[in-house]
């Protein structure tokens, strides 16, 4: 996650919007990681706290393997990143 927050502000925007319009192709990835999502929030909420820390977000793999996966990969290049992880 840290690669994505320390880059500037048109690097990170452009990589989120195309990440968000992949995900909206593929709903079965919408559905994992909002699951990873809530998984981790609940294990936030339940030691107390009510932010993520960065070792939150470095542990959410399907979050990342989403974000790592340059825009101009094939949809065949995005299938074996996620699938990699996810399985």
């Amino acid at each position: 996650m840290h690669h994505l927050t320390a880059a500037g502000h048109e690097t990170t925007s452009n990589t989120l919007t195309w990440m968000l319009y992949e995900l909206s192709k593929r709903p079965a990835y919408q559905a994992r990681m909002r699951e990873e999502i809530q998984a981790t929030r609940a294990q936030v909420v339940s030691r107390g706290d009510s932010s993520f820390t960065m070792d939150d977000l470095d542990g959410m793999k399907v979050v990342l393997a989403a974000i790592k996966v340059p825009p101009f990969l094939s949809y065949s290049d995005l299938n074996l990143s996620l699938n990699a992880v996810l399985v």
